[in-house]
């Protein structure tokens, strides 16, 4: 006798396996009736882009990238700041960066702010 952890026996199991037979090798809705069918989408549902997280290549794409790179930035400052160190100017926050030992975010930091003069 087999054991284990299948709730139903072997003959239920084959019943529920002759029941969704037709089912599962159709490729299509078996049911008789339209109330056990799901619904098609409504005209004002979001629609969702089958392209997944990844924008297509373009400005869209080089965009996303430098809106990744600049958080990494950001998240890369907040670990080396203090708030201490706060309310203070550009120049004041590479002084801060540099005291800490920080010189791989100052460089980062350095060409975002020269990126938007």
């Amino acid at each position: 006798m087999e054991r284990g952890s299948n709730p139903v026996s072997p003959r239920k199991d084959d019943e529920m396996k002759h029941e969704m037979e037709g089912h599962l090798g159709s490729g299509r809705p078996t049911h008789v009736e339209e109330a056990y069918e799901p619904e098609p989408p409504a005209d004002d549902d979001v629609r969702v882009d089958p392209g997944g997280p990844v924008p297509p290549p373009g400005e869209e794409r080089e965009q996303a990238q430098a809106d990744t790179a600049a958080e990494a930035l950001r998240g890369e400052l907040a670990r080396r700041l203090e708030r201490a160190a706060f309310p203070a100017d550009r120049q004041t926050v590479l002084d801060v960066l540099e005291a800490h030992h920080a010189p791989e975010a100052a460089p980062g930091c350095r060409a975002t702010a020269a990126g938007r003069r």
